[in-house]
């Protein structure tokens, strides 16, 4: 039970509060949103010849990341067969929205910074632009930190 908490504040230091946290995020994450978010964007507007649903594979290290950039309070070491669903709703009048739902519960976030029960797509798409790469992002990776 140590070692599990240990683990949580290990991983909610490094990939949600550490100061440098973000820049570890947009660098080593920032590609697989780039094209989560391309995906979300593109079955919003019904690009033909797109799927309307996407499955990404990984291990708890490709959850962790994916916790830290939703600021999730849920930075636990993910349980065997863990899964996050990222939802894209439309209402009858056209707006749209996403849900973010970890092992079968709602990401809440330390931030606040939207409720992903029900996040205006919008928001939720200018949340995640903070996090894309750049074009200078393989030249950020080989950086050394002070």
């Amino acid at each position: 039970k140590e070692l599990a908490k240990y683990r949580s504040t290990e991983s909610a230091e490094m990939l949600r509060d550490a100061p440098l946290s973000f820049e570890l995020l947009k660098v080593g994450f920032g590609p697989v949103v780039a094209m989560m978010r391309k995906n979300i964007v593109q079955a919003k507007e019904r690009v033909k010849e797109q799927a309307v649903f996407s499955l990404y594979s990984g291990h708890d290290t490709t959850l962790l990341p994916l916790l830290g950039i939703l600021d999730s309070l849920d930075m636990r070491w993910p349980p065997y067969m863990s899964n996050i669903l990222i939802e894209l709703w439309e209402t009858p009048s056209s707006e749209s929205y996403i849900r973010v739902i970890y092992n079968n519960r709602i990401v809440a976030t330390k931030s606040n910074w939207c409720d992903l029960s029900w996040c205006p797509l919008q928001t939720f798409l200018a949340y995640l632009e903070k996090f894309l790469p750049g074009e200078d992002y393989i030249e950020k990776c080989q950086v050394l930190p002070e």
